[in-house]
């Protein structure tokens, strides 16, 4: 048997930074919007998941479901920065 340290690959700290981004980001929607709902602290923070949803119906129809969960009533159709481009 050897009695050099395994080495460990940079893939399981890349699956958990994108579990991170990708799962536990969006999932603190829910947390911080019934904390403060429409606070301009949450609309800067979860600007990327409004702007997705803007644009991906399924997201922003998943996403305002969540965020009922929450008790929040945010519809991703609208800005919640008041433009129209």
């Amino acid at each position: 048997m050897s009695d050099e340290p395994k080495k460990r690959g940079s893939w399981g700290w890349i699956g958990w930074a994108l579990l991170a981004v990708f799962v536990l980001y969006p999932l603190s929607m829910g947390p911080a919007w019934r904390i403060a709902p429409g606070s301009d602290f949450n609309v800067t923070m979860y600007s990327p998941v409004f702007w997705a949803s803007r644009y991906c119906r399924p997201m922003g129809d998943a996403a305002s479901q969540y965020l009922r969960l929450w008790g929040a009533e945010v519809y991703f159709y609208d800005s919640p920065f008041g433009d129209d481009d």
